[in-house]
């Protein structure tokens, strides 16, 4: 974290404290952190998986969620995007395509998984949920994360239409070992 603010104020010629009155050069600020990453051979190995739930309309959203995310993460972080979408309105190939095009800002990886049906419909039937017409489906997949990756041990939902600011790692030093979900 340390050499990446040191790169930003070496790249904008500024320290942090003045960022809200400067427009950052993205371009040359991914320049100097691809540069950083490669002369001390830091490795990405604080390791975060992020799940967003998506239709192709809200794509062009989660490509501000990812990018935000790989341009404000720490040297050291790596992050793996789940992302979940309904097979009645899947995320198309294109939005697929650019969703995994990033790379350029730093590595990641990306997966698309469609969520399966028979669990919201189990649920229905035992009457553990309800729906109305305000909300779409979708928006109860996060509440079943544990059955759609069992092989995570945690994973963080964010909603397709923020920016990240900061690195989300700090956010694994929350003890949650005995909820499902937590808010904050």
């Amino acid at each position: 974290m340390f050499l990446y603010r040191l790169s930003l104020i070496h790249v904008l010629g500024r320290s942090s404290f003045n960022e809200k009155t400067i427009q950052t050069d993205y371009r040359l600020a991914i320049e100097e952190i691809q540069n950083i990453i490669k002369l001390t051979g830091i490795k990405q190995n604080n390791i975060l998986d992020i799940a967003l739930t998506i239709n192709d309309k809200f794509a062009i959203h989660a490509g501000t969620v990812i990018s935000s995310s790989l341009l404000n993460s720490d040297l050291d972080s790596f992050y793996r995007f789940h992302i979940v979408m309904n097979s009645n309105d899947p995320v198309s190939q294109e939005s697929m395509e650019k969703l995994a095009s990033m790379k350029y800002i730093r590595d990641y990886s990306i997966d698309f998984t469609t969520f399966p049906e028979n669990i919201l419909n189990q649920a229905l039937a035992d009457k553990k949920i309800k729906f109305t017409d305000n909300w779409p489906s979708s928006i109860m997949y996060r509440l079943y994360f544990d059955q759609i990756f069992p092989h995570l041990d945690s994973i963080l939902y964010l909603d397709a239409d923020i920016v990240v600011l900061r690195d989300l790692n700090s956010l694994k030093k929350i003890d949650m070992s005995d909820y499902i979900a937590a808010g904050r």
